[in-house]
């Protein structure tokens, strides 16, 4: 999957796109995740570290999580998932799933809004994604 591609499909969406996050924070990761995280999840946050200052995409108002936000905020809001995003200012809470497939979820109803990372952003830059 070709992140640095995503990252500039968002900018021309206008979103404000956060530059790759640090190795250290990606090492945050990985062991808030007890190394259970995607290769992708964790590809995409070595091309672009989320959304600047809770930033949203204006065509399916998706936010995509710092990983900051994600380690403060995951417990407050799941517990067996990594809250990675929201919709809609936290109206919808989007998680995925610690493991390699990295299915992905809309938290409130529990219902799955991608198989894997690769169909969430296909779907999104379609905007055929359902909550």
């Amino acid at each position: 999957m070709n992140f640095d591609k995503i990252r500039q499909g968002l900018r021309e969406r206008g979103v404000m796109v956060a530059e790759p996050a640090s190795e250290i924070c990606i090492e945050r990761l990985i062991n808030f995740t007890n190394n259970t995280a995607s290769k992708d999840l964790i590809s995409m946050y070595r091309s672009f570290n989320g959304f600047i200052d809770y930033d949203f995409d204006v065509s399916t108002y998706i936010s995509i999580w710092p990983i900051n936000r994600i380690i403060v905020d995951t417990p407050k809001f799941y517990k067996t998932r990594i809250v990675f995003a929201d919709i809609a200012m936290g109206a919808e809470i989007i998680t995925i799933e610690p493991s390699e497939r990295g299915s992905i979820f809309n938290a409130g109803t529990g219902g799955m809004i991608s198989e894997n990372l690769e169909l969430f952003w296909k779907d999104f830059f379609d905007e055929k994604l359902s909550f």
